[in-house]
């Protein structure tokens, strides 16, 4: 029976033994898991940064392209404002022209029917004698 236990406390160290080497082989890749279990907040703070640069970048763009959008309508009607003022007068020349025509019209008309009307009573005369 002292064999058989002696025999026993020899398993049992032996499997101390086993474990304790089990373990310390495992020991670099536990470590290598804690390192990265601790790396992957950081990994996760680096793709956040990674996506806000990302972002902010695009942000800036767009707001490039906003801007270079309102100065191209700034320039283009700078550009127009000549020919607006142009139109403008154009405009006002034909209202100005439209109402000399008109005028004159009416000083014609009137001319008229003063020549008109001394000619048809002359052919009233005319046609009275005859």
């Amino acid at each position: 029976m002292t064999s058989q236990l002696y025999g026993i406390q020899q398993l049992l160290q032996a499997e101390k033994q086993a474990t304790k080497k089990v373990s310390e082989a495992h020991k670099p890749n536990n470590q290598r898991l804690k390192q990265a279990k601790a790396a992957q907040p950081l990994k996760d703070i680096h793709q956040g940064l990674r996506i806000a640069t990302t972002m902010t970048s695009q942000l800036y763009g767009i707001q490039q392209l906003l801007q270079a959008e309102k100065q191209a309508t700034k320039k283009v009607s700078e550009a127009h404002k000549p020919n607006n003022q142009r139109l403008k007068q154009a405009k006002a020349a034909q209202v100005e022209i439209e109402q000399y025509c008109l005028k004159r019209e009416k000083e014609f008309k009137a001319k008229e029917t003063m020549a008109l009307g001394s000619h048809s009573s002359c052919s009233t005369e005319v046609e009275k004698e005859t």
